[in-house]
């Protein structure tokens, strides 16, 4: 398996979510490119998954927070069962979509919370309305995808790679995915009963959409543009699945905050337990962890631990 075949199995493994339904107090309709479910009240929170993800992935996040927030939980198009969009610019229509959610809905500096995928366009909305947008939390998330693992990397240097993760994937008969999938989430995930529901997401979500995410990802690079950011920011970041390859807890945050080093007001947390889904592999130092930022940033009151 070529070096960018096996990058691309570990990034679409990532981005996958839990089966498990969040209760919901609204929905919206159809005619918008996601899901979104509302619970709670208060203040306003935005929360996204990432690639292949249901907003499921949040419910243990949004039972502790929604009696001190309104949480907006998201399920972009054609991720986890949900239908597909045509467009060749996914990433910037599902940012210019989330931007006009906040807009028409009246969204009075929303907190954006979004994991991997999620967390890059809560970082690219942030930026683009930085007069209109909350405090960031991001859960395993940077700003270029590529340079985590080659510092080097620009957008010139991954066309090509880009270009062939597209393919690739676009390739892959869904017997191939069915089978290649479990083994990656094992690396991502340590809950064998998550691992397992977690693959029903991956399956149902369309391939088409998974591809060209992948391809846009690869070649989009915020790290300037983050510096636009006029809110504080939190970083939840994971290393321990890559301490086989070599890295370790502080050659990972170096490259975290290389990632960041634009952001004036940025906070960056290390787990040393969690695997990439640190909502579920490290839940005590995830709530730690913004149970005190939300009560430094926000005005909410402290949710009871």
């Amino acid at each position: 398996m070529s070096k960018w075949k096996y990058v691309i199995l570990q990034i679409s493994a990532i981005f996958i979510a839990l089966l498990t339904p969040i209760p919901a107090s609204a929905q919206t309709d159809n005619a918008q490119p996601f899901k979104v479910q509302i619970t709670g009240s208060g203040h306003p929170m935005i929360l996204i998954p990432g690639l292949s993800s249901s907003g499921d992935v949040w419910r243990e996040t949004v039972s502790r927070y929604q009696n001190s927030f309104e949480c907006h939980v998201f399920t972009l198009a054609g991720f986890a069962g949900q239908p597909p969009v045509q467009t060749e610019h996914y990433l910037q229509t599902m940012r210019d979509a989330l931007i006009a959610y906040i807009q028409e809905n009246e969204l009075k500096k929303p907190i954006l919370t979004g994991h991997s995928l999620g967390g890059f366009l809560s970082l690219w909305v942030a930026a683009s309305i930085p007069e209109s947008a909350g405090p960031l939390i991001i859960v395993d998330a940077v700003p270029f995808l590529p340079a985590l693992q080659n510092p080097a990397a620009t957008v010139d240097f991954m066309r090509a790679p880009a270009e062939q993760t597209r393919a690739w994937i676009l390739s892959q008969t869904p017997e191939q995915r069915e089978k290649s999938t479990p083994s990656m989430l094992k690396t991502m995930i340590t809950d064998p009963a998550k691992i397992d529901t977690a693959v029903v997401w991956s399956l149902s979500s369309d391939p088409n959409t998974v591809a060209q995410a992948m391809y846009e990802i690869f070649l989009t690079d915020l790290r300037t543009e983050i510096k636009k950011i006029q809110t504080p920011v939190l970083v939840l970041g994971a290393w321990i699945s890559v301490q086989s390859q070599g890295a370790t807890r502080e050659s990972s945050l170096f490259a975290y905050q290389k990632q960041y080093a634009h952001v004036e007001n940025c906070e960056i947390w290390m787990t040393d337990t969690g695997k990439h889904f640190i909502m579920w592999d490290d839940p005590d130092g995830y709530f730690k962890t913004i149970d005190a930022f939300l009560s430094n940033k926000t005005t909410a009151p402290q949710t009871p631990r």
